[in-house]
């Protein structure tokens, strides 16, 4: 994930690509991927924004997050509180994707942590 992030800040979109595809056939690195962004996110708002979860942003919105990670995101958004905590249920809910869907779920994390690390809290809702 180090090298994936890294070639996102770098705008290596060749590298990208070859990154997010062998993630996308791992589904435990997908699922630290989505859990890392919704994390971030998370700590960032103090929760998972509707936006995230149920896709209501504009449609002239910059971000438009993929129905995968939406799916995924809700794992996260209904376990986070509890003891065992949202890792695992995020990793479950990434192996029960196809691959395309865990490509389509990472790229969208991925353009999280990116989006929040560029432009901060205004990044979701600009």
């Amino acid at each position: 994930m180090a090298q994936l992030y890294d070639a996102a800040l770098e705008d290596c979109q060749q590298c990208r690509q070859d990154l997010l595809a062998l993630l996308a056939e791992d589904p435990a690195t997908a699922g630290s991927l989505v859990h890392w962004a919704c994390l971030v996110t998370g700590e960032t708002y103090g929760e998972l924004p509707e936006v995230l979860l149920e896709g209501t942003e504009r449609a002239d919105a910059p971000f438009h997050p993929s129905a995968s990670f939406r799916m995924v995101a809700h794992a996260y958004d209904t376990t986070w509180f509890t003891v065992a905590g949202a890792t695992e249920a995020v990793r479950d809910a990434c192996a029960e994707c196809t691959p395309e869907q865990r490509l389509e779920a990472a790229e969208t994390a991925l353009e999280i942590v990116i989006g929040l690390a560029d432009f901060g809290v205004d990044f979701l809702f600009q």
